[in-house]
Parts: structure tokens; sequence; C-alpha cells
């Protein structure tokens, strides 16, 4: 498993700490790589991609965003209302998190949050912060996160590799997110038990939007959420781009 593969699963380990959709998998090479998306999409993601696929439930956060900060959206695509709705919130976490943002620029509130919110995690865990660096915090942070995660599941961390430790607490996580499911997870893989959340998790998804899924093969249920969300984000008055809109 080389560095950028490494990475990548021990950013997944460490975001099991709060709510998550699926790990996503991707080759390289002989090796599957995997990343974990939060349910919290990361401040400053954006919508380039020509298919535009909104990964993590972002659509209902999209949804509530503008309903919630009253957003304006009429004539607007669908790139211009994502940057309001993540201004906004960025604007409304830095308030709770007690940041003055007045004549700041979004990426100067960014960075504040992100430091407020990493300093409360050291303190939370108990890692001293004099004369130590951002990046050394950090690396602290997520060590101390793993651990946390590993000893919940009960791994045993003793005489173990981060990178180790990192990938039976992915593979933990989604052998329990199989099991939530109701996916039987005997015999299984775990690239096997991903492809089935992922199945899993589309149905769930299309049955909140009141999609019919008896007896429909899998892109079928894709292609009717995509349609059902475009029909949303139209009604609002979004200019929308060419191609899927996905929740998952």
């Amino acid at each position: 498993m080389n560095k950028k593969i490494f990475t990548m699963v021990l950013a997944g380990a460490l975001a099991l700490g709060g709510g998550m959709s699926v790990p996503t998998f991707a080759k390289e090479g002989n090796q599957h790589s995997t990343q974990m998306e939060t349910f919290k999409e990361e401040h400053g993601k954006r919508l380039t991609h020509h298919h535009c696929f909104l990964k993590g439930k972002t659509i209902d956060s999209l949804l509530k965003g503008i309903e919630t900060y009253d957003l304006q959206t009429e004539g607007k695509t669908l790139n211009e209302v994502w940057k309001e709705y993540r201004e906004a919130r960025l604007l409304d976490e830095a308030k709770q998190l007690g940041i003055d943002t007045e004549g700041k620029t979004s990426k100067e509130v960014l960075k504040e949050v992100k430091r407020t919110k990493l300093m409360q995690e050291a303190e939370k865990y108990g890692i001293r912060t004099d004369g130590k660096s951002m990046e050394e915090i950090r690396q602290e942070v997520k060590k101390a996160k793993l651990y946390k995660k590993a000893d919940e599941y009960g791994i045993e961390t003793s005489g173990k590799t981060m990178r180790g430790i990192a990938k039976e607490v992915r593979d933990a996580f989604i052998i329990e997110k199989a099991k939530q499911l109701g996916v039987d997870t005997e015999g299984k893989s775990i690239h096997e038990l991903h492809r089935l959340i992922h199945e899993q998790q589309l149905i769930n998804e299309a049955k909140e939007l009141g999609i019919n899924t008896e007896g429909k093969k899998i892109n079928e249920i894709k292609k009717e959420i995509s349609d059902t969300l475009k029909a949303k984000l139209e009604k609002l008055g979004i200019i929308l781009p060419k191609g899927k809109i996905t929740n998952n």
C-alpha cells in the first residue's frame, strides 16, 4: 500500500467520528483504495465536474440550506447557489464558534474556523498545543481519533502500524454499516459489502423520495433519483448542468 493509498485509508478511518455515507472505493494498480466521505461535506468543495455528482446527501443539505438561509435561487446556476450556501453556512459556523468575521474574506474565515475546531479537538483529546505547529497538532489529533475508534471497535493496537490500524477500523465500520442496513455479511469481502451498502442506500434514498423500487435494477433507480432531484432544484429556478444529479 503506497503513501497515497494509506493517506486515503487513514482519512476514511478518522472520518468515522461523525455521520457518514458509504465509503468510495477506487482501484489503483492491484490495490483498492478507499475514502470515506463524511456526512458533512468539506467547506470549499467545488462542483466543477460535468456530471455534477454531489456526494454524501449534499443535495438534501443544499435544499435545507436554501430554506434556512433564505437564499434567492431563481435564475442562478447550481454552482452559484452552492457557493452562496457554503458561504452562509461558513459564516454561521464562525458565529457559533465566536469568531469575528467583520472585514474578513471567506478564505480567512475558513482558516480561523478550521484552526478553532482543531484546537477544540486537541483539548478534547488532552493534546498539548504549546510550541507546536498546526500540522503537528493536526497529526496528533488524527492519531488520537484513530486510536479512539479502534478502542470502540475492540481492535488491538499494540505493535501495529497506523496503516494497519486504519485498515482494521475501516473494515469494522463497513461491516457495522452493512449490518445496520440489513445486508448479509457472511462470506463477503469488504469490497462486495461496499457495493451492497451503496445499493441499499440508493434503495433507501429512492423510498424517501417516494420512488417505487420494486423489481427495478439499480441503474433504473439511480436514474429516477436523479430525475426527482433535478425536478426539486428546477422548481426553485436553479439552472442545472447536464448529466446526473445524485445524493449518493
